[in-house]
């Protein structure tokens, strides 16, 4: 993207949101980040918009220890990163992972472990924020001091929003 600094962020970069009030900002993502980013900027006033390629995927919080049987935990195992074995490989056996060729590393991660979010976020988010899901931003330009963004939409084709801030998650 061709897009100032001034109008473009990162999640991963420390942003103020109360500085957006009424401002329309545009966020580009559909993992938590993006989801926490999206509702941060809602909460301070400005006018949001979430593109992602795909749905969301909201996590849920899943079934806690206490009452379970035993054959469900080791079935069914916690982890901080969600219920299930394959997580938990992740979180306590991690860097088996490395060792695999790239293309089943690949495979593995794109069917694993996708861009989503916590439950938590979902009441912030959902019914208060326009999701635009089937969207591909190819490329954004600024214009008058707002960003002009080029997007391919599923089933619809190519469009133009804009947008006064970018914020990529």
């Amino acid at each position: 993207l061709d897009v100032p600094e001034d109008h473009l962020a990162h999640t991963s970069q420390r942003i103020n949101y109360s500085g957006y009030k009424g401002a329309d900002v545009t966020v580009i993502g559909a993992g938590q980040s993006a989801l926490e980013a999206a509702a941060a900027l809602h909460e301070q006033g400005a006018k949001v918009h979430l593109l992602t390629r795909h749905r969301v995927a909201w996590g849920d919080r899943g079934p806690s220890n206490e009452g379970r049987p035993l054959w469900d935990r080791i079935r069914m195992p916690n982890s901080v990163l969600g219920h299930g074995r394959d997580n938990w490989r992740l979180e306590h056996l991690p860097m088996p992972m490395h060792y695999l060729p790239e293309e089943k590393r690949l495979k593995y991660r794109a069917r694993h472990l996708g861009p989503a979010g916590a439950w938590w976020p979902r009441e912030r988010v959902e019914g208060k924020i326009p999701i635009h899901n089937g969207i591909t931003v190819s490329d954004g330009t600024p214009v008058d001091g707002r960003v002009r963004l080029h997007l391919h939409e599923e089933g619809v084709g190519e469009r133009e929003v804009l947008t006064d801030f970018v914020v990529a998650g």
